[in-house]
């Protein structure tokens, strides 16, 4: 890999639309990395959903242990199912998509939503589009996920693409897709985003290795990349289609993010919006 050789745009939500009106577009065609928009969830209202997440972790917080490809055990801790771990479990998916809608009004009263900040923030971008959280046979989806990082987790290189990894759900029918993440706070050291310039083909899938985790960072040595540092505050958005990883994290201090992909249809105005 070389160094940080792709631009990324850093704005804040009252010139982001002014400035930069095909900035969708843009990371689509990857002219960009990514947009980092400074200031969008007040620093007071970050450190009070922390506080309420390590207060009421226990109500709040759903940990679930796997087993990796390598045979190690690996914890995740969210609010709010993410559909990447239900792909096969469309009921498990849409029970606690229910269950956790408690846990969201419980976290974000008396402040400001950010799950409803981040739809509308989309609505701005795409003024001439209807953004909605979507339904499957009467079921709606879980409108985002909060995900808790602690020390030593990682993300290895990998791709998102509901089109391709979540055929016969709903959301797989739009075919340009993004993730919009709310950094609620980032972790002591490390945590930070790779976002590299270089799309799946299918002989990638060849390339993988047989009991590891994603793909092998081999897959985009020399490619451009950029490194996303978020700060408590920002929304940033990218195209999740193309290979990211998140370095490894260090200290006491959790990462916490507010996720909510969105996709876009190319048949009719909807964007559709899932955790």
């Amino acid at each position: 890999m070389t160094d940080d050789t792709w631009n990324i745009v850093v704005t804040t939500p009252d010139t982001v639309v002014r400035d930069y009106p095909n900035i969708l577009q843009q990371m689509a065609d990857l002219d960009y990395s990514a947009v980092v928009i400074r200031g969008f969830y007040a620093l007071d209202h970050c450190a009070e959903v922390v506080r309420r997440i390590e207060a009421d972790t226990t109500g709040l917080v759903d940990v679930k242990e796997y087993a990796t490809t390598e045979g190690e055990k690996l914890e995740l801790r969210y609010i709010g199912p993410g559909l990447g771990r239900y792909v096969n479990d469309r009921e498990g998916f849409f029970r606690e998509s229910r269950l956790s809608d408690d846990k969201f009004e419980r976290l974000y009263d008396g402040l400001p939503d950010a799950r409803v900040m981040v739809r509308e923030m989309i609505g701005r971008l795409l003024p001439d589009r209807q953004v909605i959280v979507p339904e499957e046979d009467g079921e709606r989806y879980s409108d985002a996920v909060i995900r808790i990082a602690v020390e030593g987790d990682s993300a290895a290189l990998h791709r998102d693409s509901a089109m391709e990894y979540f055929k016969g759900w709903m959301v797989s029918q739009f075919p340009t897709q993004f993730s919009a993440l709310v950094c609620l706070q980032m972790a002591e050291s490390g945590g930070q985003l790779h976002v590299y310039k270089r799309r799946w083909t299918p002989e990638d899938d060849a390339r993988k290795v047989d009991g590891a985790t994603g793909y092998p960072p081999s897959l985009v040595e020399g490619s451009p990349l950029s490194t996303v540092v978020p700060q408590a505050g920002d929304l940033y958005i990218f195209h999740p289609e193309i290979f990211h990883d998140i370095a490894p994290m260090y200290g006491p201090r959790d990462r916490i993010t507010q996720g909510i992909f969105f996709a876009m249809s190319d048949t009719d105005k909807r964007v559709v919006t899932w955790g």
